[in-house]
């Protein structure tokens, strides 16, 4: 019988399970893709998480395959001008790691699995899917199935990392609240560089009465690197990739003009949700990451408050397996869901409500909320502290 078993291995249930393991509990780590999802997910790593990441013995390889971010800005189209620009910098007398990287996630999963293969402890098991979990007194029996038939897993616990679609929540019957906006994302990369033509920074958003975007760059496979443009669609981008990209050029022809003609290497549509699951813990179950909180991607809070789930639910989970009671489990439930509504839903819910501000009155006072944030420098490092989740993980750790 395995201590846990964790279902979805993307770079939460990965690092869960890399966290678990390196505590010597048996870990057996259920995926249901075969090859590890390329396609434009998160791509950012705030500071709180490169802290977690540095314990955890990656650090090196994330800032050796990532893009530095110091800072990042707000731009306005209707104007022409940044109004404001935010400077990671500012955190360097209170972190190890003063900045943001940016990193495709599949690259950090990468990242992650050499180092659960080398763990003694783990089992892995790829292009398999889960199909149904039963809690009995003392252990969770799980049945799955890969391409050589059915095949049945016994653990002490069962951690759900497996995305919006959870079936571990699902199956406990956990309401996933919250709301799925009208309009979907699109997400392009495209080989140009904004910095050369347009004075980019690695992380910058741009505010239209019309249209936004969010703008950010990523390594991708060319060490130039790629930049990903994400704007809203009131309908999905063209399945046919000559009509999507030529739907894309339209767009671009209007705000971004220097991109026009630029090599496109991928174009997604994604639907865009604010959710929160009712509970993170029911008996022997538990969620974290896209399973438990999804949130629309402006701020790139996803990602690391799915981290952030990982390391806490790791350590309660260690301590209850050694004997601790079980209550730290409800614990866990209270510090990481609350604080994903106070902090994660609330300022994802708020970046879009600038973003898409149509009225002139409204706009103009966002921008000189903006101007006063980085004009005084406590202001401007309370807001750091708050948009790379620091905040939110320290007041987290107050929850009784």
């Amino acid at each position: 019988m395995w201590d846990v078993a964790v279902i979805g291995a993307g770079p939460v249930g990965m690092f869960t399970a890399l966290a678990l393991a390196r505590r010597g509990w048996r870990v057996a780590l259920f995926e249901s893709y075969r090859q590890v999802p390329t396609e434009n997910r998160a791509a950012t790593i705030h500071s709180s998480t490169l802290s977690l990441l540095a314990d955890a013995g990656l650090i090196d390889d994330v800032l050796t395959q990532g893009l530095r971010a110091d800072l990042f800005q707000w731009r306005d189209f209707v104007s022409g001008e940044v109004v404001a620009e935010y400077d990671f910098g500012l955190l360097r007398d209170e972190c190890a790691y003063p900045f943001a990287v940016q990193l495709e996630q599949h690259k950090l999963v990468n990242l992650i699995r050499p180092r659960l293969e080398r763990e003694p402890n783990v089992g892995y098991f790829g292009a398999t899917t889960v199909e149904r979990f039963v809690e009995q007194a003392d252990r969770v029996a799980l049945d799955a199935r890969n391409e050589d038939g059915p095949l049945q897993c016994e653990a002490r616990y069962v951690i759900g990392c497996d995305g919006a679609r959870s079936l571990v929540r699902k199956s406990l019957g956990i309401e996933f609240e919250g709301y799925t906006f009208q309009e979907k994302f699109g997400v392009v990369t495209v080989k140009h560089d904004f910095a050369a033509s347009m004075g980019f920074r690695v992380r910058n958003y741009l505010s239209d009465v019309d249209c936004w975007f969010g703008i950010f760059k990523v390594p991708g496979d060319s060490p130039e690197g790629v930049w990903r443009t994400t704007y809203p669609l009131q309908q999905d981008l063209p399945t046919d990739r000559e009509a999507a990209l030529a739907e894309v050029t339209r767009v671009y022809e209007r705000y971004l003009p220097s991109a026009v003609g630029a090599p496109v290497t991928q174009v997604n549509t994604y639907n865009v949700h604010q959710r929160v699951a009712a509970r993170f813990r029911q008996g022997r179950a538990m969620l974290a990451g896209d399973s438990a909180h999804v949130n629309n991607p402006l701020g790139g809070l996803g990602l690391n408050s799915g981290i952030h789930d990982a390391v806490n639910l790791a350590g309660k989970l260690d301590a209850v397996l050694h004997g601790a009671s079980d209550a730290l489990l409800d614990l866990y439930d209270r510090q990481r869901r609350g604080p994903a509504i106070q902090y994660v839903q609330a300022q994802s819910i708020q970046n879009k409500k600038v973003m898409e501000e149509r009225s002139p009155e409204a706009r103009a006072a966002s921008q000189r909320a903006m101007r006063a944030i980085v004009a005084d420098r406590d202001t401007h490092l309370n807001y750091l502290r708050r948009a790379s989740l620091w905040t939110m993980l320290d007041d987290s750790l107050r929850i009784q």
